[in-house]
C-alpha cells in the first residue's frame, strides 16, 4: 500500500490496495505504534467492523457499498453484490451476515 496515512479502505477505493492486502493492514496495526483503533486504521464504521470480525470476506461488500454510495445493508441484500459480498459462494452466505446484523441488534 502506497499511502499508510490513509485508511484502509480509502486505499482500497484509490486504487492503492487490493482486498487481499487486508491482512497486511491488520498486520502492520498489530506491529506498529497505533494510536487508534483497528476499526479506525482500517476505516470501518463499527457495523462494519462487527461484520468484518465475524467474516473477513465481507470487505469486499463494505468497499462495494462505499464505492456505490449505498448503505452496507443495501449492498449485502441486493443481487449485485451477494456474489461480491464476502466472497459468498451462496445467497444464503450472506444472508447469514444479515441474519446476524438483526440478531445482534446492529440493523433493523
Amino acid at each position: 500500500m502506497s499511502n499508510p496515512a490513509k485508511t484502509f479502505v480509502q486505499q482500497c477505493l484509490d486504487g492503492e490496495a487490493l482486498l487481499e492486502d487486508l491482512d497486511d493492514a491488520v498486520e502492520r496495526w498489530h506491529t506498529g505504534d497505533a494510536t487508534c483503533s483497528l476499526a479506525e486504521s482500517l476505516g470501518l464504521t463499527d457495523d462494519e467492523y462487527a461484520i468484518l470480525v465475524t467474516n473477513p470476506d465481507a470487505i469486499r461488500a463494505i468497499v462495494h457499498a462505499r464505492r456505490s454510495d449505498t448503505p452496507l445493508i443495501d449492498a449485502l441484500e441486493s443481487t449485485e453484490c451477494t456474489t461480491l459480498a464476502a466472497r459468498a459462494k451462496s445467497r444464503s452466505e450472506a444472508e447469514e451476515i444479515l441474519k446476524w446484523l438483526r440478531s445482534a441488534n446492529k440493523i433493523s
